[in-house]
């Protein structure tokens, strides 16, 4: 944690997706998470949903909706790990290039998208990873943390 002036900073997460182990150290680490949401069945919820916290659930019929809600919280970052939509361009515009991280489950720039372990498999792929890296305007092409 920082600290700044003898007070304790606290880092404040909006939360994007479908896996927990993210959004649990985010916990474990003392930040707050001032929004989350997630994919119904996901083990997000299952773990948002256990500990009591608010969260609300995104799918096709209500995606456009809910993707405006980045611009309704103050945050300072928005972690995307396992998130299956595409944040519009306007969004990303409004909030800033540098304050949305996605973390991808492959090693950018190869496989880029939604299914990239599939696609290491099916190319008979040696080797892959997670990469961390901005959400820009382009997909899976921001600037690797």
């Amino acid at each position: 944690m920082e600290y700044h002036n003898h007070k304790q900073v606290l880092m404040k997460i909006l939360y994007l997706g479908t896996r927990k182990e993210i959004l649990e150290k985010c916990y474990q680490m003392g930040f707050e998470i001032v929004y989350s949401l997630v994919i119904e069945g996901s083990n997000a919820e299952v773990f948002l949903k256990q500990k009591g916290y608010h969260y609300d659930i995104i799918n096709k019929e209500n995606k456009d909706q809910m993707l405006k809600k980045l611009l309704e919280y103050e945050y300072h970052i928005a972690v995307s790990c396992g998130f299956p939509y595409i944040i519009p361009d306007e969004i990303i515009q409004s909030v800033g290039i540098y304050k949305i991280i996605n973390f991808h489950p492959s090693l950018l720039p190869q496989y880029i998208g939604l299914h990239p372990i599939s696609g290491v498999l099916l190319k008979g792929g040696k080797k892959t990873g997670v990469t961390c890296h901005f959400i820009d305007m382009g997909l899976d092409t921001g600037n690797i943390i």
